[in-house]
């Protein structure tokens, strides 16, 4: 029997975690549909092809200048860990242009359960503080009214074009 030891590369992998899971899963979701031939990163046209999938319509040049950016160790690969710093900047950035926009501040105030859209409980509190003395019956009339999707929910968008009629 010859003595032939095979090298084994062991990749050892640490994700730094957040309190936010959502983000994490997303991320992790998105990495490993574009990543290949389980390496573990993405290249460039993986890279390119994840960004695009996350809505960044981003020119070529920028998705370059991007790309150098977030490959942090320069090995010209994007590894999961420098791949979910991005996916954190970007719900970063995107919840700060939420917390920023006072249509989105006045629902949030309004949606107690925090759903995203206000049930006709929620409606009917939102007409007593808006001062409109309304019955049950017109509420949920008005409610039918603003609710334009038809999902007995009031969402944000539709919310937006009712206060600003």
């Amino acid at each position: 029997m010859a003595n032939n030891k095979e090298k084994k590369t062991v990749r050892k992998v640490c994700f730094q975690t957040s309190t936010d899971s959502s983000v994490e899963e997303e991320a992790m979701k998105t990495f490993l549909v574009f990543e290949s031939g389980d390496s573990g990163d993405l290249s460039f046209n993986e890279f390119q092809q994840a960004v695009d999938e996350m809505g960044m319509d981003l020119e070529a040049k920028k998705v370059q200048n991007l790309f150098r950016q977030v490959d942090t160790d320069g090995n010209g690969k994007v590894d999961f860990e420098e791949f979910l710093k991005l996916m954190k900047h970007k719900q970063k950035k995107t919840a700060t242009k939420e917390s920023e926009d006072p249509n989105m501040q006045i629902f949030q105030m309004f949606d107690k359960d925090g759903s995203g859209s206000l049930s006709s409980q929620e409606w009917l509190e939102v007409m007593n503080l808006m001062g409109l003395k309304t019955t049950k019956e017109e509420a949920a009339q008005l409610f039918s009214s603003v609710d334009k999707n038809g999902d007995g929910r009031i969402g944000l968008q539709e919310f937006i074009s009712y206060i600003g009629n």
